[in-house]
């Protein structure tokens, strides 16, 4: 009961942060095209609510089962294996894509190092509790986001062929247990997959596109410039971020 009721902590505090984003005027005002996945109708938002704290508590069982299983292996340093191996793999593409920095206006190694803590903060909270506002291009992004919980329901499954049962030598006992583990690892994975489905059929779906955007912080910075027809759209969008974000569209800006 303590971990069933820490994991729905986890999803209420991810589904309120979402929900609060997705909601709040200025952010709908600005950014359109992202924000506004969660309808208008007061009934349609509270089961968009409630969807999104389950299907998050799901995320973070299905992790934290999964970590769970790697600590508990023969081998402890697979964890360190499994968790350093995806942060730098992480940390490698976001930088390979030009994608490393933060948003935030600053410029020489503090924008390095803040930059830096925000990546890894960010991965850490994705991957244990599936927050739906981190599929924004200035956060983790659209594509990036679809493959990590896709991948969390899949690594506990992964996880469970490095344990070995119950740490004794009766193999009978060992594969009980396993055998244990993998029906509640399906019967997680299944309701995370009913919850998602019933959760596409209640939001606004043409704001699907987000969940699969491939753009980066820089890219999705210069198209809010480029195709916002309000002024102050395009203000926002050039000079509430960091200066690199718009570089393509510096020309456009003085003119």
């Amino acid at each position: 009961m303590s971990i069933v009721i820490s994991a729905m902590c986890t999803g209420f505090a991810s589904a309120m942060i979402a929900f609060d984003h997705d909601v709040e005027v200025t952010h709908r005002k600005n950014q359109p095209k992202f924000y506004g996945l969660i309808p208008d109708d007061h009934n349609t938002r509270g089961a968009c609510f409630v969807l999104m704290t389950m299907i998050s508590a799901l995320h973070n069982l299905s992790r934290s089962i999964g970590t769970a299983l790697l600590a508990a292996s023969g081998d402890g340093m697979l964890v360190a294996y499994f968790v350093g191996g995806e942060m730098v793999l992480y940390l490698l593409f976001k930088i390979m894509r030009g994608d490393f920095y933060y948003w935030v206006k600053l410029d020489g190694h503090i924008a390095t190092i803040i930059s830096f803590i925000h990546c890894v903060i960010v991965k850490v909270i994705m991957d244990f509790s599936g927050c739906f506002h981190l599929r924004h291009p200035f956060e983790i992004g659209g594509l990036m986001f679809s493959l990590s919980i896709f991948w969390t329901q899949i690594f506990p499954f992964v996880a469970l062929q490095s344990y070995d049962g119950n740490g004794t030598d009766d193999e009978n006992n060992n594969d009980s247990s396993k055998s244990d583990i993998t029906t509640i690892l399906v019967g997680s994975a299944m309701l995370w997959t009913i919850l998602n489905i019933i959760f596409l059929c209640t939001i606004d779906i043409s704001h699907l596109h987000t969940f699969f955007s491939r753009k980066t912080a820089p890219q999705y910075a210069s198209d809010l410039f480029l195709n916002s027809q309000e002024e102050f759209l395009r203000w926002d969008a050039v000079f509430t971020n960091r200066m690199s974000y718009t570089t393509s569209v510096h020309t456009e800006v003085r003119e």
